[in-house]
């Protein structure tokens, strides 16, 4: 499927749905008889996100929802070809697909017509086509105040945002859709999928073999710019986590945690008192609270007692209550009077002691 060779028989596994989602992209003409056949929304919206990088619109005109966020991977549709499309749909969301295209294809001119907010995505994505969107990327960056409008995320666009957005590693551009999946026994849903394929291919790295560029490195230890440059920012997320920066952390984290982030997270509350604090004001990070508790422990704080279920089972509540600092025993004593399930927790600790 992903090479465009086979259309399987059976479409009922979310992988092999990605693995033909990839292959539609990658090559014209290929499962256009499931026109028709398929009620699946992301072979539809494969299907004409080809027809319109192939030149052509989508035949019959199809509803908004079968209309793909991303149609400029991995092929660039004409700058006639977006000017059809923007007479075909004239909804409010088309220009904004429009303009990523234009910054994908170097289209200053059409970009210039379409009368959007400056969006940072459309931004990132221009910088990153280093051949012909340097002008369109200065027409953004030199706008008094720029937007978030595109959400790669969530393959959406809104159209009341706020001003004030920075370029933040939000987006995916072009070139780092080049960087392929392989297909293997431990695939991770990516974050970003903007072409809903999960940048599946034939082969590839293994994305946890590919060596980390030098500009990613050198952020680890200077300040980090207001817009940041065109970097893959798991490594800056992890590193955050890990050392527990409250203002690192916070700006660079993306709606989802990324593989190995929940462990970087541990090991910063437990080594960073703020860091714990901040983390138990976040509604979204409530699964790790118990560590929290565990580090408020340490510090000698049994306040958060009298916040919590007392009856909890164990799985809920802290255990590693000596590392990396130990409380004072009266603590430990306390701590096994006040939460009973939590004495043999105690015990280890002044065994420990």
């Amino acid at each position: 499927a992903i090479r465009g060779e086979a259309v399987p028989q059976d479409l009922s596994h979310y992988v092999t749905i990605r693995c033909l989602v990839s292959g539609i992209r990658q090559h014209d003409g290929f499962a256009e008889e499931l026109r028709g056949k398929t009620q699946h929304p992301s072979i539809l919206r494969a299907l004409n996100a080809r027809a319109i990088m192939s030149n052509r619109l989508p035949e019959p005109n199809p509803p908004t929802q079968e209309l793909p966020y991303c149609f400029w991977y991995p092929d660039i549709p004409s700058e006639q070809t977006l000017r059809s499309l923007l007479k075909a749909y004239p909804n409010p969301i088309m220009p904004y697909l429009v303009a990523r295209a234009c910054a994908a294809g170097g289209y200053t001119e059409l970009y210039d017509e379409l009368d959007v907010l400056p969006d940072v995505a459309v931004a990132e994505e221009a910088r990153d086509n280093k051949a012909s969107g340097q002008e369109i990327y200065d027409r953004i960056m030199s706008a008094p105040a720029r937007y978030r409008v595109m959400d790669d995320y969530n393959c959406t666009v809104s159209l009341h945002p706020k001003p004030g957005a920075l370029l933040n590693g939000d987006t995916r551009v072009r070139s780092a859709l080049d960087k392929r999946q392989p297909i293997s026994r431990d695939l991770y849903p990516p974050y970003f999928d903007i072409a809903e394929d999960w940048r599946l291919g034939a082969e590839g790295p293994h994305p946890g073999t590919r060596p980390i560029p030098d500009d990613v490195v050198s952020l680890l230890w200077n300040p980090l710019p207001l817009d940041l440059p065109t970097v893959d920012k798991d490594l800056l997320i992890l590193m955050a986590a890990y050392s527990g920066n409250i203002d690192r952390y916070a700006r660079l984290r993306r709606p989802q945690l990324i593989n190995g982030e929940a462990q970087c997270i541990v090991r910063g509350i437990y080594h960073n008192t703020f860091f714990a604090k901040w983390c138990s004001q976040q509604p979204d990070l409530e699964r790790f609270r118990k560590f929290v508790h565990a580090r408020f422990i340490m510090n000698d704080d049994l306040t958060w007692v009298d916040d919590i279920d007392t009856s909890l089972p164990q799985k809920d509540l802290p255990y590693t209550i000596w590392y990396p600092r130990l409380a004072s025993p009266e603590t430990y004593m306390e701590l096994a009077q006040r939460v009973p399930v939590l004495k043999q927790a105690a015990a280890h600790a002044m065994i420990v002691a």
